[in-house]
């Protein structure tokens, strides 16, 4: 929100709930593409969960990282995702924020160990595989990038990214 305010970043992802819309005069995009799949909130917590009153002093970072990253600026958002995951190490978000960080800039080893640890955190999470593939494809590495992609395809034939995304690598 902050950064989209601050004229740093033109696009952002966002949540229609989002009381910031309206505050900062935003606008809301359709979707007529249908690039995003239909997302129905489930709320769902771990049992180690930090309390929310504890994560308040993160809120910052978070905005901070979500802008930095948003605007392509990775070298400066990672500093800012491993405080968050220092806090909070099982911040899914933060965790694959900092995997495709790495990934942008060519760290793979870095890269790969992150998406390892978002895989032990969610481990039967598409997202999670779809990024993960998007990395090895950017390593050159199409047969590890194929086997993900075609693997969420089967289970969700829906997601259209991860199916351009095998049409692209075919």
């Amino acid at each position: 929100s902050q950064a989209l305010a601050g004229k740093q970043i033109e696009v952002a992802n966002g949540y229609s709930t989002d009381g910031m819309i309206g505050a900062l005069k935003l606008v809301r995009l359709k979707d007529d593409k249908n690039l995003w799949p239909p997302y129905f909130l489930a709320p769902v917590v771990r049992k180690d969960a930090p309390r929310p009153a504890d994560m308040t002093r993160l809120f910052a970072d978070m905005d901070a990282a979500s802008g930095l990253f948003t605007a392509g600026r990775y070298e400066q958002a990672i500093p800012v995702l491993e405080r968050i995951l220092a806090a909070d190490p099982y911040n899914l978000d933060a965790q694959l924020r900092l995997a495709t960080a790495y990934s942008s800039l060519r760290r793979n080893a870095d890269a790969e160990t992150a998406f390892r640890r978002a895989s032990a955190i969610a481990p039967d999470s598409q997202d999670v595989r779809m990024y993960s593939a998007l990395h090895y494809a950017r390593a050159g590495e199409r047969a590890r990038a194929m086997a993900l992609l075609e693997q969420i395809v089967k289970e969700s034939p829906d997601r259209r990214r991860a199916a351009e995304a095998v049409g692209g690598l075919k």
